[in-house]
This record gives structure tokens, sequence and C-alpha cells, in this order.
């Protein structure tokens, strides 16, 4: 005779079941049981690391651009502040710097990245991040559009279209700017130089060479022996003479010169004659002794 044993009334077969001791979950089926200790606690724990090493990262960034910040700031306002004068004397190849509004770009840097952690910030605190998100893009967008206004270029002087067919040889245009007057005016004669690519005795940059100074002073007489001797040596072939920047006595004053170094000079263009937009281009064709 088979004997079989039936459970207790009310008692419950159930194959698997889940029960947790000390915070780590056990699981029973069929009396065995295979334990994972500290699954729960090593997920929290990992976590949390994770989560302090990020804040870690982002408060060195947010101290590391907002010192550099600090300090370009502080080297823009040049040698006066006393920053950008240390920093030309301690760092080698510093004295290539010769602009300190350039740290700008520095400090616009470090006030983005700042921005960004302030709107990261920001939008962990609000009720519709995304919505507040969109926002801030759009009024930012709005704040950095920005209306181009071209101006008009006037057309290429009949001049510089001659020069493009002439044969290779060093320009000087007149009238020849000095300090008193801005040295940043020659950037129109460099500009009018891309249409024939002839080289410039007339320049401007940031680094001004010293015999620059030496002969401003008598180029801006040209023509004159004294000029001619300083355009020898380098073989200056021609020479344009803009009259909408002599004004009336100083125009007069450089006609007569031009035709008492006629043997010197020959004519090859004339635009504009007796108007105020009138420009001359000669060649060199000697030197007086």
């Amino acid at each position: 005779m088979t004997r079989v044993s039936t459970p207790p009334t009310g008692a419950a077969i159930s194959p698997r079941r889940r029960t947790r001791t000390c915070g780590s979950p056990t699981w029973s089926e069929k009396g065995r049981q295979s334990r994972f200790q500290g699954s729960s606690q090593s997920g929290s724990a990992s976590r949390g690391f994770s989560g302090d090493r990020e804040a870690t990262r982002a408060r060195e960034t947010v101290i590391l651009y907002g010192t550099l910040g600090v300090l370009a700031l502080w080297a823009s306002f040049g040698p006066a502040a006393g920053l950008y004068t240390a920093l030309y004397h301690a760092v080698p190849g510093f004295t290539l710097m010769r602009a300190p509004e350039r740290f700008g770009l520095v400090v616009a840097l470090s006030v983005s990245i700042l921005a960004g952690f302030g709107v990261q910030w920001l939008l962990a605190r609000v009720r519709h991040a995304t919505l507040v998100g969109a926002m801030i893009a759009v009024v930012a967008a709005a704040e950095l559009a920005e209306v181009l206004r071209w101006k008009e270029v006037r057309p290429t002087s009949a001049a510089y279209h001659m020069l493009q067919t002439l044969p290779r040889g060093p320009v000087i245009e007149m009238p020849f700017f000095w300090p008193e007057v801005g040295l940043y005016q020659h950037t129109e004669y460099m500009l009018n130089s891309t249409s024939h690519w002839m080289p410039l005795v007339n320049g401007y940059s940031d680094y001004i060479p010293a015999d620059f100074y030496d002969t401003v002073l008598t180029l801006r007489h040209f023509p004159s022996r004294e000029t001619f001797k300083i355009l020898e040596p380098n073989h200056v072939r021609y020479a344009i003479f803009h009259r909408n920047h002599y004004n009336g006595p100083n125009w007069n004053d450089t006609l007569t010169r031009v035709e008492e170094f006629a043997p010197y000079l020959r004519m090859l263009s004339l635009d504009g004659p007796g108007t105020r937009d009138e420009i001359r281009l000669y060649e060199i064709v000697g030197f007086p002794p």
C-alpha cells in the first residue's frame, strides 16, 4: 500500500518565494536557496560614487574656467593693469601677443562655459525643464542675432586695371600717411593691391619696423630728391596719387612737385580728371642724381 502525505490544511504550495533578510534578497525554490549578498548596496554605492565624481568634476571645471576668465579679463586691460606687463616679461613668446584685447576671446569662452553650468543647475530645479531650456535657447539666439550692413565698395580705378597689365615692380601710393593722421589708412592701399598683387611700399600692421618711422615723414613729400633717394634702392617703379585724400593746397603743392620732376615721371593713367576722385598713375622712369 502506498501512503500519500498531504500538507496541513490552510498551507499553500508556492514553487518560488522571495524574502528579504538584512536588505539582501534571498530566492527560495523547493528548499534550495541562492543568495546575492550586497547587490542592492553595491548598486546604490556605485551610483553615489558616480554622482560624487561628476559633482567634483563640475566643481573643478567651474573653478578652472572662473579663474581663467578673471585672469584673462585682467590681462585684457593691457600694461597699465599690471598682469599683462608681468606676463610680457615672464612668459616666453608672449611678446607676440601685442593686442591685449584678444584676451576677450578667452573671457567669452569662460563665460559661455560657466553659463552652461548655470543653465544645467537651473533646469534641474524647475518643473518644465524642456520648455525652459527651449526658451533660454531662443532668447540666446535672439540676443546674438546681428544684421550685417554691407558697405558698397567703389569700382576699382582704371589705374589698378592698368597695373594688372604692366611689368612687375614696387608701387608707392600717395599720400603716404604718417602717424599723426593715422597709419591705419594705408590699409586702403593694401586692399587695393589685391587687384594687381604688385609689391607695395605702403603697409600697416601691429608691428611697425623702425625704418618705417625713419622714412615716413620724408616719403609723405614725394616726389622730392630725398624721397627718390629712399625709393631708388628698392627699385620702386610706379606711383599712384589719390586726389580725395589731399586738401586743396596740398594737392596743388603735389602737382607742382610732379611737374618739377617730370623727367623722371611718366603718366600712364588719369582717372576722373578734375574731380575730387581723380587718380593718377605714374611710372618712375629714372632717379635724379
